[in-house]
């Protein structure tokens, strides 16, 4: 990423009203330029540069590791910016403002014209506050504010409030990436049509394509993108008496997936590779299945991430599995994405 390639947009976006939350303030602007770069950027912007080491266990409560198989990377990657420079984070979709009130100079300066003059008084008053603002230079960019009137209650707040801030950061990554693709164009297969087909939809970008369909009449349909890595959306089906019941039985679950793995990818699955966790998907309660995979034929092989749901007014469970076959390049970006259209899924009947 060239930090400063729309420097000169910069300079023309229009300011934001921001309005004070429960939980921060939020920006309601609709700036014209849109943040560029990745997902899974961060751009974090210090008042004093001897403050970047003392924020590195938030850094990585913001960003636990992901391991693919054999390779492991880190949810976010981070990059300082501090004094004149920090205006440089101002193009990132991501950015983090630590500010110890006092320190003074154009970080600080920054932050005194984002945020209402009441929230920053209650803020200093206490041991200071994390506010979320919404797109405070461009368009689909998010940014976390650390106010605090010393060092050490800066550095404890971020600590503390890390894991929700990164559940915050995901969500509303989720948010802009399908907003995106809306703007971008989706696949030319409307809500109505695909539930009428499979008892659900959701939103793919029109770059992808659907691979296959209930083949040799197995349940499970597949849409693929094919552009440099191959990443796609696999979905299988099973009727069940008590759906929700059954997303508490592992075994059940893992066959399952490993069904869909054999009937669609033609591939086995490592039962000593499985991670098991509770998440939510569209509201939804979601049982996720984190695992590797090996093709039977050509033995290649990574990762998988599936997601079970029970249809909420029906009798059935579906696994979503998310494929992403990237040999030697990183894969937490395009997991990211495909876990994006994921939470567009619905089991609502279009009106």
């Amino acid at each position: 990423m060239n930090p400063t390639r729309h420097a000169a947009a910069l300079l023309g976006a229009a300011a934001l009203c921001l309005v004070l939350s429960l939980g921060g303030c939020g920006g309601g602007g609709n700036a014209m330029v849109s943040a560029v770069g990745s997902y899974g950027d961060v751009a974090l912007v210090v008042s004093d540069p001897q403050y970047d080491p003392l924020l590195e266990r938030a850094r990585g409560l913001l960003s636990p590791t992901e391991s693919f198989v054999l390779k492991s990377e880190p949810t976010y990657r981070f990059r300082t910016f501090t004094g004149k420079n920090w205006r440089d984070a101002r193009s990132y979709r991501n950015v983090l403002l630590a500010v110890r009130w006092g320190d003074g100079g154009p970080v600080q300066g920054a932050v005194k014209g984002l945020l209402p003059k009441k929230a920053l008084e209650r803020a200093l008053a206490g041991r200071g506050e994390v506010f979320t603002v919404r797109n405070p230079w461009l368009h689909s960019q998010l940014a976390f504010i650390a106010v605090a009137k010393d060092a050490d209650a800066l550095v404890t707040l971020l600590n503390r409030r890390a894991p929700a801030l990164r559940d915050t950061l995901a969500a509303d990554i989720n948010r802009r990436i399908a907003a995106d693709h809306r703007a971008q164009g989706l696949l030319a297969d409307p809500p109505a049509r695909q539930h009428r087909r499979f008892g659900f939809s959701v939103e793919l970008p029109a770059a992808y394509r659907e691979n296959q369909c209930e083949p040799d009449g197995f349940p499970g349909v597949e849409w693929l993108r094919t552009d440099g890595s191959t990443r796609g959306l696999t979905v299988s089906w099973e009727a069940a008496p008590d759906p929700r019941a059954r997303l508490a039985d592992h075994d059940a679950l893992a066959a399952m997936r490993s069904r869909l793995g054999a009937a669609l990818h033609q591939e086995t699955i490592d039962p000593a590779s499985f991670v098991w966790s509770q998440e939510t998907v569209a509201g939804l309660p979601a049982v996720k299945l984190a695992g590797s995979w090996v093709d039977a034929q050509t033995q290649v092989g990574g990762p998988f991430r599936c997601y079970f749901l029970a249809e909420p007014a029906g009798g059935r469970i579906f696994c979503f599995d998310l494929l992403v076959y990237a040999p030697q390049l990183e894969k937490m970006d395009d997991f990211r994405r495909l876990r994006a259209i994921l939470e567009t899924v619905s089991f609502r009947e279009p009106a």
